[in-house]
């Protein structure tokens, strides 16, 4: 309406749906075991097909650091595959779509 401000307008950015998978372990023993049966579950086709990435991150320093810091902790782990791969990407000339 005239007389007042404007509100910015906001794109949604075109995105597609992925499927991430993440446990979190207690210490490498653990995720290691986690690791195995995510491939066991995935060689039998029991994980979603298009699932774009599987993450089994133990606690760093072998730590517990509790289920709220392991939690930030695997969001640590998927963003650094997701830069990862995204520069993966760019050195390819943008042509390749990030696993993201």
């Amino acid at each position: 309406p005239p007389g007042q401000p404007s509100r910015p307008q906001h794109r949604k950015a075109a995105m597609s749906a992925r499927t991430v998978i993440v446990c979190t372990a207690a210490n490498e023993a653990q995720a290691d075991a986690y690791r195995k049966e995510m491939d066991a579950r995935r060689a039998l086709g029991s994980l979603p097909p298009r699932c774009s990435l599987i993450l089994s991150v133990a606690d760093p320093c072998g730590a517990r650091i509790g289920s709220g810091g392991g939690t930030l902790n695997a969001l640590v782990a998927v963003a650094e595959e997701f830069e990862a791969s995204m520069q993966e990407s760019r050195a390819a000339g943008g042509s390749r779509e990030a696993w993201w």
